[in-house]
This record gives C-alpha cells, structure tokens and sequence, in this order.
C-alpha cells in the first residue's frame, strides 16, 4: 500500500509541476507579445511620444516668467517655394541668425519677429513641442506670427500643418 501512496504523491507532484510550467510558459508568452507590441511602434507614435517627453521637460524647467499667447503659425522649408533660394545658392539652409539647417532642426527651429522674439527664445507649441527662434521671415512680422522650420525639402508636410491659429507658451 505504501508504494501505491508514493507512486500516487509522485503522480500528483508531476502533475502540479507540469501544470505550473504550462501556466509560467503562458504568462511568458504574453509578456514576450508585450514588448514586441511595444516594439512595433509606428514612426509616427515614437515621434509623438519624443515630441511629448520634449514639452512636458520644458514645462518642467520653466516656472515663472512665462506667457500665453494665440500665434498664427505656419510651417516653411529651405526651398525656393518658402526662402526663394535654391541648393548650391550661398545662404541656401542659412538662418539669419547663422544657423546652418538640415533636416534635423525639422520641427524644432522657428522664424520670427526679432523685435518681439530674439534668437534663441524657446516657444512651446502644443502638437510640436520647443521650437527655438533661430529665424526671421519676411512674412513673419508682429507678436503673433510664428513660422516653424519642416525640412530642407519637406514641402508636403509644411502643406499639411497649413496656417493654424494656436495658443502657445513663450518660455523667457
């Protein structure tokens, strides 16, 4: 009779232990889908996401001195359809300030009024981020004028943003 009891405590034993396998493999599963899902982020959403940990830090590190204000704001390239200069002219990508763009400053530098916005003043737009004034334009005159940088060639996506009246955050 004792023999049978073991064999049956074993029996048990292995049935227990392949049932908590089965039950770790499972959860392991869907924490491994869960980082490829994670993984599997789009462009777009990883964009979104730097764009949004860019404002929130820049929120972060301003408490005073700030000011909201209603900004018609466009978007513009390096081109000949927004700065009528063409590669290989010698101030083609060259703010005036002296900054040499490339596709990297995308969204992240603006033309503006110097006599309301100096170079290097910081303006948080919602949906964009912290955009600095490194720019002026001559179609950017006045408070509430903002022209941000798209791309070199980007003339698809400065179309897109259009012209938008949007409340912005000046960070002094």
């Amino acid at each position: 009779m004792t023999t049978n009891k073991i064999a049956v405590a074993i029996l048990l034993i292995n049935i227990l232990l392949i049932y908590s396998a089965i039950y770790t493999c499972d959860n392991f599963g869907r924490y491994i889908a869960g980082i490829e899902a994670q993984a599997a982020q789009s462009k777009e959403t990883q964009e979104y996401t730097y764009r949004l940990e860019r404002t929130l830090a820049a929120i972060a590190e301003t408490s005073r001195g700030q000011v909201r204000r209603t900004m018609e704001i466009t978007a513009y390239t390096a081109g000949p359809e927004s700065t009528g200069k063409y590669p290989g002219d010698p101030d083609y990508g060259v703010t005036a300030s002296g900054r040499h763009l490339s596709d990297n400053d995308a969204w992240k530098v603006a033309a503006a009024d110097p006599d309301y916005y100096p170079p290097g003043c910081r303006i948080l737009v919602p949906g964009i981020g912290v955009v600095t004034v490194t720019d002026t334009g001559g179609d950017v005159k006045g408070p509430g004028r903002l022209d941000i940088f798209a791309g070199m060639t980007a003339v698809d996506e400065a179309n897109v943003w259009g012209r938008k009246q949007v409340e912005v955050l000046i960070l002094r």
